[in-house]
This record gives structure tokens, sequence and C-alpha cells, in this order.
């Protein structure tokens, strides 16, 4: 091979080259091939509960460079309803009235429900607190009979104070449940003195530390329950009840 020859066969093959280059992607209708850094959302669902949605998940996005790489949740998703395995037996026939979400000091992110029975009239009622793999971690059963039993604030207070509603048939009562190492303290244990205490009362607040208080009302009932005389006053939090 001449010379000549030899440079004409080394030139085709770099335009050759050059237009393989160019083409790179050709026949692709998403254009050409190009470096780029993959987003990938994972999602983790945590155990199934009756009733619950089997879609509801938690997810992060973890950003990785030249690989498809998924990273787990930071925290586990909680349920759209409570379970019925460690539920009070009282219980078992139950609507959700309520939830509110809290990162319990003992086992993290937890789901707490209230829930009251589906009859009519009066009903038991329960507060079930679930954990992000479905477990009942701590429950309150009242057999009083309730007309209304919901979360009477969407979130924890500045104190970690969380409230339900509740009613017997006549006026609005308070339940003050605050976080303990092993589940949460209702405050005592009966009308006199323990969770159904705070009764003809309803929350006043947030104030501007975020921490909610009580107002707590009573009817001298003189000379009727109708025709008497109700005087109000407010209870604040002292770290372990509220006084007024």
């Amino acid at each position: 091979m001449s010379v000549n020859s030899g440079g004409r066969l080394l030139g085709a093959l770099a335009a050759v080259g050059a237009m393989v280059a160019l083409c790179a992607g050709c026949g692709s209708d998403d254009g050409p091939t190009v470096a780029r850094t993959v987003t990938v959302t994972a999602s983790t669902s945590t155990g199934s509960s009756v009733g619950g949605d089997p879609t509801a998940e938690s997810t992060t996005d973890a950003t990785t460079s030249g690989a498809d790489t998924a990273t787990a949740p930071a925290t586990a998703a909680l349920p759209a309803e409570p379970p019925t395995n460690g539920a009070p037996a009282l219980c078992a026939n139950t609507k959700v009235t309520g939830t509110v979400d809290v990162v319990h000091p003992s086992w993290g992110p937890t789901r707490v429900f209230t829930v009251l029975g589906k009859g009519i009239g009066p009903q038991p009622a329960c507060i079930l607190a679930v954990d992000g793999t479905g477990t009942i971690r701590w429950s309150f059963a009242d057999n009083n009979g309730e007309s209304r039993w919901a979360m009477a604030a969407s979130a924890p207070d500045s104190n970690n104070n969380m409230f339900v509603t509740y009613n017997p048939g006549r006026y609005d009562g308070i339940i003050v449940l605050h976080p303990t190492a092993d589940g949460f303290s209702p405050i005592g244990a009966d009308y006199a003195t323990g969770p159904l205490r705070y009764y003809y009362a309803e929350l006043q607040g947030p104030d501007a530390s975020g921490a909610y208080a009580i107002k707590e009302s009573s009817n001298d009932c003189e000379p009727s329950c109708a025709g008497g005389t109700v005087t109000s006053k407010i209870l604040r939090w002292n770290g372990s009840s509220y006084v007024g």
C-alpha cells in the first residue's frame, strides 16, 4: 500500500469515527444518552391493619451519581387504622374519631387514636397508641358511655400534653395525656381526681409559648340547673397537673 493510499484510508476511518460520535443516540426518541444524576424514591409500608390503607407509605429521596440506589425512609409509616390485635375487648367494634402523631420517648414515632363505639347512644371508648410496626403499645378504655370522644387538639402542646374531648351526655370534658416511659399518664384514675376530672371544660389557647390551658366551669344549679349561675376558672399546667 502506498503512503498516499494509507493516508486516504486513515482519513476515511477518521471521518467514519466522527460520524459515529455525532450519531451517538441516533434512532432513539429520547435523544442522545447523557451522563445524569438519578433520583430514586424508596417507600416502605409497615404491617397491615384492619380497615387501614394498604397504600399508606413513608418516603424519602436519595440522590446518587451514576447508579440507581434506594435509601430506606427515615421513619416507618404509621397506620391509618389501629390494629385489632392488642386492642381492649371493650373497643372491638369502634370507629376512629381522631388521631395525633407524636414521637414517644421510649418507642419513637407513634400515632395515638381515639375510637368510639359504632352503636346508637352512649358508647364505650378507647385511646390507642400504635407504633411504626403497627403494634398497640398503650391503651386506655372508658366504659362510662360517651356520646363524644375525639382529639381536642391536632398536636401535643409545648408541655408535650395531648388532649381528648369526652362527653357523657351533658357537658364536654377534657382528658390530658402526658408521655411517660411506658406509655402515657392520663392524670389520675377517676372522675374525682383522674382523667375525667376536668368536666364541663374546654381547651384555651395555645398561648404564645405553645401551651394550652383548660377552662373549667361549674353550675350551682340554684334555683335550678337551667337557671343556675355558671362560674369559670382557668387551669394551667404545673408540671404534673392543671391547677387554677
